[in-house]
């Protein structure tokens, strides 16, 4: 925003995840620059309207009142495909194609209102991004309305991948239904290539634009008032437990340069201090002091750990599965995963684990009590149900342990398999049982005969434990653990259905 010249694509807060400044930091950048006219073009909604409003009447500026809006394909694709998010996880639905649309008077503001109360609506019970509808389009763009086709929209898309005469047919209808206040938007970033911001995709607009007569404007896609706004910090200002939790998942990992997460830790938290004893400091300057400290000699994070961060803040994990630390254990123990349940017998017996995806327990007709619960082991999921007969011994670790080990029977249900339950432990306790005892500890816990195994010998009395790389031997108690459970509490994890105890 350095030149006196309107603004007509500008983001404020209000847009989450693409705007970074407050509407009336952006009136007080322009009203400095000398800009006599803004206009405030959050995304899908008006809600800083007011605000903007008020701002900039206060402030001299006039007000330009618009919205950057979602818009259905002029061809609907053949099949509508949903990235699947993957154990839980969710990723964020985008309407596929965009436009700006501007308010010229009061039957403007009153159309574009209508408009996006619409493409709201439906998109509420369709359960999808909100996007106008060409029906949408044709019912209330026209008077009154100024739209901007930049570079997210379906002509300029097609532009950008080569077809100028797909862009003109695309064009076609939008002529039609704005008319004469249609407009090419030209955003220039001065990138290389044909993508958005970029200045060949910038010159074949332009060019378009003279050919097909259409009128075309000069934007920058105005996303924040100060280029620092653009960091992590000055945009969120965020308190030391936030920055700690975006460390320990990886979030900044490109600013640690050659430190380790627990330095970033160290280094956020003197700069807490120092943020608490000079407040006119501003916030936390994460682009740049990290970089500087360098290393403080602090190991990094082990990978348990950073699994244990990722359950902790987003209960997701990223990195890896929670199910490789038991690998080793389960090939000595002879358990079965999801991927080879399919081929075993109804009959036979077997051993499965994985983490507790649901429990459920609904009203039988015969008024016995059975548990429903799936686990998931990274190969797929494993379906199994507990009897009556089972729950005194299974039902507090299935509704108490987030990592189960089951034993049981398999059974036939159409194409799938499933484990009627005998017996639960609870995995992790398994796993802290054979690092600290060895593998015949587990088997012992499983009441299984011995097997040959690669199992280190049972520990000798007097707890000396054995180095086997170093041949050394270690402290009597140098394997214990700091306070604290050794891994994320599960617990909380997972479905249950509001029979479900626990």
């Amino acid at each position: 925003m350095r030149e006196s010249v309107p603004h007509l694509h500008v983001s404020s807060g209000f847009s989450a995840r693409y705007g970074a400044s407050h509407p009336q930091d952006l009136v007080a950048r322009a009203s400095e620059r000398g800009i006599g006219a803004l206009a405030l073009t959050d995304r899908d909604m008006v809600t800083g309207t007011v605000r903007f409003a008020k701002a900039a009447t206060a402030a001299g500026v006039k007000p330009l009142f618009g919205v950057d809006l979602g818009i259905a394909p002029h061809v609907p694709p053949a099949e509508d495909r949903r990235r699947t998010p993957v154990r839980g996880g969710a990723h964020v639905a985008e309407a596929p194609f965009r436009a700006t649309l501007l308010a010229q008077d009061a039957t403007g503001w009153a159309r574009l209102c209508r408009l996006v109360s619409c493409a709201h609506a439906e998109a509420f019970a369709a359960g999808a991004p909100p996007a106008a509808s060409w029906e949408m389009l044709g019912r209330y763009a026209g008077e009154g309305l100024v739209v901007l086709l930049g570079p997210a929209s379906e002509p300029l898309r097609a532009l950008a991948g080569g077809r100028p005469d797909i862009a003109e047919q695309l064009l076609a209808p939008w002529r039609q239904a704005v008319g004469g206040g249609l407009r090419l938007e030209i955003v220039c970033w001065d990138l290389s290539g044909t993508g958005p911001g970029s200045v060949r995709l910038a010159a074949h607009t332009l060019a378009l634009a003279d050919r097909l007569g259409i009128p075309a404007v000069l934007t920058n896609a105005v996303r924040y008032a100060d280029r620092s706004q653009h960091r992590v910090a000055a945009r969120a200002h965020p308190k030391l437990p936030t920055v700690e939790r975006l460390i320990s998942i990886g979030a900044l990992d490109q600013l640690r340069g050659e430190a380790s997460r627990r330095d970033l830790l160290l280094q956020a938290t003197e700069l807490h201090r120092q943020a608490r004893t000079r407040p006119t400091a501003g916030q936390l300057p994460l682009a740049t002091t990290p970089l500087a400290a360098g290393a403080s000699g602090l190991r990094e994070m082990t990978a348990r750990e950073r699994l244990d961060a990722e359950l902790g803040v987003l209960k997701i994990d990223v990195s890896r599965h929670l199910m490789e630390d038991h690998h080793r254990l389960l090939r000595e123990i002879g358990a079965t995963d999801a991927k080879h349940l399919r081929a075993m017998h109804p009959g036979q017996r077997v051993l499965v684990a994985g983490v507790r995806a649901s429990t459920q327990t609904p009203p039988i007709a015969s008024g016995k009590r059975i548990i429903f619960v799936t686990l998931e082991d990274g190969s797929g999921l494993v379906d199994l149900a507990f009897f009556e007969d089972s729950h005194e011994r299974c039902a507090h670790t299935v509704f108490h342990h987030g990592l189960l080990l089951v034993r049981g029977t398999v059974e036939a249900r159409g194409p799938r398999r499933t484990v009627v339950g005998e017996m639960a432990w609870d995995l992790d306790q398994l796993a802290t049982a054979r690092a600290t005892y060895g593998p015949q500890a587990v088997l012992d816990l499983l009441g299984q005969a011995p097997s040959p195994t690669p199992a280190q010998p049972a520990p000798v009395p007097g707890r000396t434990i054995p180095d086997g790389t170093a041949g050394a031997r270690l402290h009597p108690w140098s394997d214990l653990q700091p306070a604290g459970t050794r891994s994320a509490d599960l617990t909380r994890f997972g479905h249950r259905s509001p029979g479900s105890p626990g």
